[in-house]
């Protein structure tokens, strides 16, 4: 079975704008998931330049004391639809519809877009584009899950029956 290829925006899915996790669980599950399933995981930061260690260096260290061993962190301020074509990605999570979108247009990874709560005009372009909104980083790894255990099955998983969809519990 192919190997997925997954990225994930740190701030606003994994850590708030201060650093605190947004969800303290959430880094070790994704380490433990992307373990036992064979994930090649991409963290990706657009964090300005600090007056410490690298922005790189930085958020390795924060997602290690997380609970993420030998995290790959991407910097990265440019086209993430460019960089989810160069790697090959999956599946790609950005807080931001600009990023979903560009990696809609570049590559062939599924977005989603992870939002606390959508607002309607950003929910309805998101449904218009095809693009899957999640309200918490919880949620995208139960949908991660849900797509390991359709690959599993063999059968035909369930993102693609479904797309375009919203959070079906929310």
């Amino acid at each position: 079975m192919k190997t997925l290829k997954i990225a994930f925006n740190v701030e606003g899915i994994l850590s708030d704008l201060d650093s605190a996790p947004t969800d303290p669980a959430a880094v070790p599950r994704l380490h433990e998931l992307a373990m036992r399933h064979r994930w090649d995981l991409f963290f990706l930061t657009d964090r300005g330049h600090t007056s410490g260690a690298s922005v790189q260096h930085e958020t390795q260290s924060w997602l290690r004391n997380q609970g993420y061993d030998l995290p790959n962190v991407l910097t990265i301020h440019g086209s993430r639809g460019l960089l989810a074509d160069a790697l090959g990605l999956d599946f790609s999570f950005h807080t931001e519809i600009r990023h979903c979108k560009s990696v809609l247009a570049q590559s062939s990874a599924k977005p989603i877009l992870v939002l606390p709560s959508a607002p309607d005009p950003l929910q309805s372009q998101a449904d218009l584009l095809g693009i899957k909104v999640l309200s918490s980083s919880a949620r995208c790894l139960g949908f991660l899950e849900d797509v390991e255990t359709s690959r599993a099955s063999h059968s035909r998983p369930r993102w693609r029956l479904r797309f375009p969809f919203r959070d079906a519990s929310e």
